[in-house]
């Protein structure tokens, strides 16, 4: 069977919003399109980006308020005037939610019926999965002044049927706009990964393995999800001290409750495995090692000391995801320090593990191996090469990291599986 794997891949690591564009932030319009045929033109097949769903209050998609949904910001206004939908003389000066709701407005007098239909089929296709959740999650939390969903009232807090009933009537402009501009982003993607994927390159994607607290997602599953009655965190999820923090790192997000989560044969995890594979050719899967075991931290702490090791059921998980979806194209951020065990439940399923050139770690990289060459810890290779040893120097940083491969320089990417 023909992989993302199985042959040899350079590429790189550009986030959207670093695009260049006449709008608050790059986006997927035709500079998108400009760059996939950069990388054509220089023979790189990966695309990889950050995750692409709305960010928190800082600008972190790591801490989302949806896993599935996607962030507004991204959407291409150029692309919504080709369509017609919006006049050719809008400014760059107007705001970007405000452009979205002129938008809605042009569809709705302009859009053809092939366009129609498209926006009723997402709508059935998404709707029950997370878009109506997520939809209402975004109007309640507006309607509570941006405060997080376990500080909402009651009844909205949690998920009385009947306050919620009355929310959505009483919310149904505002959730018809969330679920358009939704299915914009959709049809824009959907769109500029065809046209990569045309071209031979591949769009690689990003998944963080923890959920936020104030999300759709938790809001909308509280079982699943180590929550009290009130909605607040039990235990949370984090990392042990290392030599990068003596107190660990502690990153708030609800631990999983992994015991509910296999009644159902991990059905919350194919739904957003199903969306990332809408997206993307080939995911990475961040902070793999907690998918062997997790780091749980009580939630009245204020750093990880106190946490301690728990094992997490990956095996039956990924199990489970490779039944109902056969081939899975994951490559496992497993940097830190690994087990043999996080090591061995990487290999049973084919992925490709990740190598940072510059830590010492990569001295001996082997096929099964993603190897890169920036990481947010890592230095930028610049300084490494005029200030550490022994990359001090081009000929000694390309003597390095020609253990791992000949073609990798710059900033190139290599996938390549084991045997």
């Amino acid at each position: 069977m023909d992989t993302p794997f199985s042959r040899r891949r350079s590429g790189v690591l550009l986030h959207i919003t670093s695009l260049p564009g006449r709008w608050f932030c790059g986006d997927i319009g035709p500079e998108a399109y400009h760059f996939v045929d950069f990388l054509a033109s220089t023979g790189q097949t990966v695309w990889q980006v950050l995750p692409l769903t709305p960010p928190d209050h800082c600008g972190s998609p790591y801490q989302s308020l949806s896993v599935h949904a996607a962030d507004i910001r991204l959407i291409s206004i150029d692309r919504i005037i080709e369509w017609g939908w919006l006049p050719s003389d809008v400014s760059e000066k107007d705001d970007k939610q405000t452009l979205m709701v002129r938008a809605y407005r042009g569809f709705m007098e302009s859009a053809d019926d092939a366009d129609r239909v498209g926006l009723a089929h997402f709508v059935q296709e998404e709707g029950s999965r997370w878009l109506d959740d997520y939809a209402l999650f975004l109007a309640l939390k507006r309607e509570h002044g941006g405060k997080p969903w376990h500080r909402w009232a009651t009844p909205y807090r949690d998920r009385d049927a009947e306050s919620l009933a009355a929310a959505r009537e009483r919310h149904l402009a505002v959730i018809d706009q969330i679920v358009f501009e939704q299915f914009m982003f959709a049809r824009q993607w959907k769109e500029l990964r065809h046209y990569a994927n045309d071209r031979g390159v591949l769009m690689f994607g990003d998944m963080p393995i923890f959920v936020a607290h104030d999300s759709a997602d938790v809001w909308a599953n509280r079982d699943y999800f180590s929550l009290d009655e009130a909605g607040q965190p039990v235990t949370v999820a984090g990392v042990p001290p290392d030599y990068f923090s003596a107190t660990g790192q502690r990153w708030g997000n609800p631990h999983y409750r992994w015991d509910r989560m296999q009644i159902d044969d991990f059905h919350w995890w194919r739904e957003r495995i199903a969306s990332e594979l809408n997206r993307f050719d080939v995911i990475r899967i961040d902070h793999f090692r907690g998918f062997e075991a997790f780091w749980e931290i009580p939630a009245s702490e204020e750093t990880a000391i106190a946490g301690h090791w728990v094992n997490a059921p990956g095996d039956r998980l990924f199990a489970s995801l490779k039944r109902h979806f056969g081939y899975l194209p994951f490559v496992a951020e497993d940097l830190g320090v690994i087990t043999e065990a996080v090591t061995q439940l990487r290999e049973r399923y084919g992925m490709p593990g990740m190598k940072i050139l510059q830590l010492p770690s990569a001295a001996a990289p082997t096929i099964h191996t993603c190897p890169i060459i920036m990481s947010a810890t890592a230095s930028s290779i610049p300084a490494l090469m005029t200030t550490t040893r022994p990359y001090r120097g081009t000929k000694n940083f390309r003597r390095r990291c020609g253990r791992m491969s000949t073609t990798i320089w710059g900033i190139r990417v290599n996938l390549r599986p084991g045997p």
